[in-house]
């Protein structure tokens, strides 16, 4: 099951815009994985206890284009550097991926007399320093910045299988090399930006981000992405400050393995509806995997008009308070594990 919290994690949350209470410095965007088929193979074991893991070799990037589906390949195959700790010394937290790519050292920032994007890119480095950073007498829950698991690189992620199956193959490209249209780059939200290698880049290592997660929780039941959960992007188009879905992307690669995950439920609490996330909903490119939406957002909010087509979608009205809105999710979710019955 993926859930994608953007905005709302671990604190209180108001579907009239968003707003909410948390320990964490600033609205966060993160992509949290919840899998039962770790039960299946690793029995009752630990699920926040993490092994070790090897990299000694990630150019092939997990996917091997023309492979036909076989076993789900380890973790290592997605994994561009293992966490330092070793096996057991990560028992406050599960897995949680982060890297310094997920941030755009030159992004505008506001300062005195001068205004910055209203997208807050700082806002990944920010969330993994807070992780890290002891909070008076209280360790921090991450030992260190070492214990991230960490993505495959940029030049390493096997772009044509894990995005170009899933995207339309003349937008990615003209993305990729920075060419998209002026209007298209605008609808983004990032214009001009679009075309920075570093904005590409750290879009791609996004995407692989949300791959290594959810490969993750197939091992541990839970694992967390800092980043991602970009849920506006579609097909052939980006929306909304995401360009690329790696939602879609990391279900379409995992489910292509015969001893992976078939069935996929996410469970998108923005509030905002997912409505890119949305048209992905149905069988996945890969021929193999079912995906399906939950979407629980403000009704009242952007984007509008609202997208048709996702599997499940609850439009609560603006001012909603904690109980109406946990209600409506807890019985939406409810619905939806019947019904889906993912893995």
């Amino acid at each position: 099951i993926l859930f994608s919290t953007i905005a709302a994690s671990l604190s209180r949350y108001r579907a009239s815009g968003g707003i909410f209470s948390s320990i964490l410095p600033n609205p966060a965007i993160s992509t949290v994985f919840l899998s039962k088929v770790h039960r299946r193979r690793r029995g009752a074991s630990a699920p926040f206890s993490v092994r070790a893991l090897s990299c000694n070799d990630v150019s092939d990037g997990g996917t091997i284009p023309g492979r036909p589906p076989g076993k789900l390949p380890p973790v290592a195959s997605y994994c561009g550097r293992p966490p330092d700790s070793p096996p057991g010394r990560q028992r406050n937290h599960c897995p949680l991926v982060y890297t310094e790519e997920y941030g755009v050292p030159e992004w505008p920032v506001s300062a005195p007399g001068k205004r910055g994007h209203t997208f807050p890119m700082g806002k990944f480095a920010a969330i993994a320093d807070h992780l890290t950073t002891p909070r008076g007498d209280a360790p921090p829950l991450v030992r260190s910045a070492g214990d991230f698991h960490r993505p495959l690189a940029f030049v390493y992620v096997p772009i044509r299988t894990w995005i170009g199956e899933v995207h339309d193959e003349n937008y990615l490209t003209r993305f990729l090399s920075g060419n998209l249209s002026e209007g298209e780059a605008r609808k983004i939200g990032f214009k001009e930006m679009c075309a920075w290698p570093s904005l590409i880049r750290r879009t791609v290592s996004e995407v692989a981000g949300t791959v290594l997660t959810a490969r993750l929780a197939l091992d541990h039941g839970l694992a967390v992405n800092l980043a991602g959960g970009t849920h506006h992007a579609r097909f052939a188009r980006g929306s909304g400050y995401t360009i690329l879905n790696d939602l879609a992307c990391a279900a379409n690669e995992l489910t292509r393995y015969n001893d992976g995950p078939q069935e996929v439920l996410v469970v998108d609490c923005d509030v905002h509806q997912g409505d890119g996330t949305a048209t992905f909903a149905g069988v996945l490119p890969n021929g193999r995997g079912m995906f399906r939406t939950l979407s629980v957002h403000c009704e009242e909010n952007w984007p509008f008009p609202k997208q048709h087509g996702g599997t499940y979608d609850v439009g609560l009205p603006a001012g909603t308070d904690d109980k109406g809105y946990l209600d409506a999710t807890l019985s939406a979710l409810r619905i939806a594990l019947e019904e889906c019955r993912p893995d």
